[in-house]
């Protein structure tokens, strides 16, 4: 049997960062648009149904711009005989119990939307062909036990394989971003019940690991600016027999991709330089992120400068790399790609060892550098922790801002940003003051 298994939808959303002077239709990156054509692969493909665990709405658009789509999309996959199941996420968990108490979601079967795990069975010519379990989320709050119940409904002995649908982090693998901040499950509970396929929505990157019969499908198209790689869906074949072992195969899915470039600008004397520098780079992830993406959905890759080096334009770099960025597109057989964002850790040409006993604000500042650089934290004077400290607990106060409460996709500032801003603004402070009066 074939199933397409697609998670983290977020339908109602578009995708954040692309620069308005590309001048690109921003429907098109909607995941409603990414949700037609998932439609459209799962008919291609013949699938025996659609999966989805989790998050299909998307928190900030409860509306009928995000079930108006789902419900077309399940609709039309129905009139192929393709079955769809699915769970509530921490996103959705409400919009959906309401669209299913209404019976607007007539083609999508969702399951356990009261928080207890359920069961169907998928048939195929009047045969069963799939067991398919799920749990929904109840809320935004993570779940203590996300596994409580689902032994009740793995009971029964099954002729057929199991699947099963739940929306947390699952811990313990080898799944590099894993993030155990909701409804957090160990692997090793997974893999000692009787389960052919365990599906988790919630984590944004894809990751598939046959021996653990794990599949984390990620968010078909990204959602945040810190959602890098490639985001898609997958086609699992699974044999007639419980223990069989799944296959999967991805397929990239979203029109727009997200990478973090690293811009060494060491030793960097002139704009020319910086230039050949981050068009170099631009250019290569682009072709890099052409290749990987076979089915040619890709339309705009969006990137994030990270600039690091010694040099001495350390004071210029913020505003070449602006001027620079501003404008830049780099295109590619129908491809385009700009740059979104940057961090520039640069430091200035100077030696920072002659300047640590100095009396003045250039050791003072230096010496800061030097306590920041420092791996041990214990290092640091009561004065440079309190200083990291109220710095720390600044950038979190901003964060908390209501009027950044809705586009705040990023993770709570903590000390070691706090760290990296205080570092940048001294080395500012030790060039500017070095400038100004010289080193004697």
């Amino acid at each position: 049997m074939k199933l397409l298994c697609a998670s983290d939808l977020h339908l109602g959303r578009r995708a954040p960062g692309i620069p308005e002077h590309l001048g690109l239709d921003s429907a098109r990156f909607a995941t409603a648009h990414v949700w037609d054509h998932i439609v459209e692969i799962a008919i291609a493909e013949r699938v025996d149904a659609v999966l989805i665990p989790g998050d299909i709405i998307d928190r900030e658009n409860r509306t009928f711009e995000a079930l108006g789509p789902l419900e077309q999309g399940v609709q039309t996959l129905d009139q192929h005989g393709i079955p769809a199941y699915g769970i509530a996420g921490e996103q959705d968990f409400d919009i959906l119990r309401r669209a299913a108490d209404s019976g607007s979601l007539r083609n999508l079967s969702l399951l356990g939307l009261v928080g207890d795990w359920e069961r169907v069975t998928v048939e195929r010519d009047g045969q069963p062909l799939l067991t398919v379990i799920g749990v929904s989320s109840i809320g935004q709050t993570a779940r203590a036990n996300p596994l409580a119940g689902v032994d009740d409904v793995l009971k029964a002995h099954e002729p057929q394989p199991v699947v099963a649908l739940l929306h947390g982090s699952v811990t313990g693998t080898d799944h590099r971003d894993v993030s155990p901040r909701f409804s957090p499950v160990p692997a090793g509970e997974l893999s000692k019940r009787p389960v052919a396929l365990w599906i988790a929505g919630h984590e944004h990157r894809p990751f598939f690991d046959a021996d653990s019969r794990l599949l984390q499908p990620g968010a078909v198209c990204p959602i945040w600016t810190h959602d890098t790689g490639q985001h898609g869906v997958f086609l699992v074949e699974l044999g007639d027999e419980p223990e069989s072992e799944p296959r999967a195969r991805f397929i990239p899915t979203s029109p727009v991709r997200y990478a973090t470039l690293s811009i060494d600008l060491a030793g960097a004397r002139d704009e020319e330089h910086v230039d050949q520098a981050v068009i170099g780079a631009v250019r290569d992830a682009l072709t890099a992120a052409i290749k990987d993406d076979p089915q040619g959905n890709l339309r705009c890759l969006c990137c994030h400068l990270a600039v690091t080096g010694r040099t001495p334009l350390h004071s210029e770099i913020p505003a070449l790399i602006k001027d620079l960025t501003r404008t830049l597109d780099v295109h590619e057989r129908g491809v385009i790609a700009a740059v979104t964002d940057t961090t520039i850790e640069t430091t200035p040409d100077i030696d920072l060892a002659p300047l640590l006993r100095r009396p003045d604000p250039v050791g003072e500042a230096a010496r800061l550098i030097a306590a920041l650089d420092e791996p041990d934290p214990d290092t640091r004077s009561p004065s440079q922790r309190e200083l990291i400290q109220r710095t720390t607990t600044r950038l979190q106060a901003v964060h908390r801002a209501r009027v950044f409460t809705v586009v705040a996709g990023d993770d709570e500032p903590d000390e070691t940003e706090a760290v990296r801003l205080l570092r940048r603004q001294g080395w500012d402070l030790v060039d500017a003051l070095i400038k100004q009066r010289g080193v004697e």
